[in-house]
């Protein structure tokens, strides 16, 4: 009986710890509410939709709970959308003061919402610096000079916040903050395809274990195979005529090819169709040629487009819209966009267009 009864005691103790490491509270203080009123909380950031209510007592709040995992949550009073906050459910002491506007609101109490509270100080700062550079360069009074040196100075205001972002990013690589930036900051101007493979090998196990992570890696070895330098896979998409065309059969046949990613509803794709008909016309004999990949869902516009445009240059496409098999081999996230190949499917070049691409072309021919 004395052996079941410390068995018994000790499984409690177990459990009753288990259950204080993933408890959280969250403390807050609120502006501008009344005794009573009610603030909603979501996990559904897309709609807002609210999973639960927090009433105000003694101009604040408090919520106890379990957290199994960190989720991204929003609190906010359903009469003012100023009165709003997110933050990091996780275990620990959470705290918030909800303002009457976002520049009042703080949050803090567990790392990753110390970190979070960091990030949001660092976009309102920019931001505020930003809108004040805009207001210069569209002051009518200033000069073009001027207009160039707001310009500049915008860019080097963006380089440091980016900057400062990883930095932040790799300060909390280890906690839910970390994570947060490196998956949900897509552009590469912040993070270089190596940064960001540096930081998701530099997380814990099981923040690697998770898909986002894994599909990211999964991307970032595909762009690395589609790098500059470096020789197209080859693959087949069906042509309009129903056959299927492979790019390689087209690349070889020609000293230089440009893959020419671009859709039929895509304004800026048939703003640039002109000028490429008379690139293609201007050095085809010379040994330029040209493949069109469409984003296209479906056959009948692109079809269609393809007759309106006059492109003389042959076309695939598998009709997957941004999922397209071509699409997602060269990460493309918006068009026009070019690939140019040599005759043996080495990548010299992506991205460019007009006036630049016809240089390139020219120089190579």
């Amino acid at each position: 009986m004395k052996i079941r009864h410390m068995i018994a005691i000790a499984t409690t103790v177990m459990a009753f710890t288990a259950c204080q490491q993933n408890s959280y509270k969250i403390t807050g203080t609120v502006e501008g509410l009344d005794e009573g009123d009610t603030l909603f909380i979501t996990n559904d950031l897309n709609t807002g939709i609210p999973s639960d209510t927090i009433i105000i007592k003694d101009g604040g709040f408090t919520k106890k709970g379990t957290a199994d995992s960190t989720l991204l949550t929003l609190i906010y009073a359903p009469n003012n959308p100023e009165t709003s906050a997110i933050f990091f459910t996780e275990p620990g002491n959470i705290t918030i003061h909800l303002g009457e506007s976002a520049t009042a609101t703080a949050i803090g109490g567990t790392e990753a919402n110390e970190g979070l509270q960091e990030l949001n100080t660092l976009a309102r700062e920019y931001g505020n610096k930003m809108q004040e550079l805009a207001a210069n360069y569209f002051d009518p009074s200033i000069s073009e000079e001027g207009k160039l040196e707001t310009m500049k100075q915008e860019s080097d205001l963006q380089a440091e916040l980016n900057s400062k972002v990883v930095a932040l990013a790799e300060k909390n690589i280890s906690n839910e903050l970390g994570y947060f930036i490196v998956t949900s900051i897509s552009d590469d101007n912040v993070f270089t395809k190596e940064k960001r493979r540096e930081l998701i090998e530099k997380m814990p196990a099981n923040y690697r274990e998770r898909q986002e992570a894994k599909d990211i890696l999964k991307m970032l070895e595909v762009a690395e195979s589609t790098a500059e330098g470096n020789t197209i896979p080859d693959f087949t998409m069906p042509t309009p005529e129903n056959t299927d065309l492979s790019v390689m059969s087209e690349v070889k046949n020609n000293k230089l090819t440009i893959l020419d990613f671009w859709a039929s509803w895509c304004g800026p794709c048939r703003e640039e169709t002109p000028f490429m008909v008379e690139l293609y016309k201007k050095y085809h004999e010379k040994g330029l040629g040209i493949v069109g990949i469409s984003l296209d869902n479906s056959k009948e516009p692109w079809v269609t487009a393809i007759k309106e445009l006059g492109m003389p240059w042959p076309q695939m496409s598998d009709l997957g819209g941004w999922q397209s098999e071509g699409a997602r081999l060269f990460q493309v996230n918006s068009i026009p966009f070019t690939v140019v190949v040599d005759q043996q499917g080495k990548i010299l070049k992506k991205g460019l267009r007009g006036n630049e691409l016809e240089k390139f072309i020219e120089e190579q021919l």
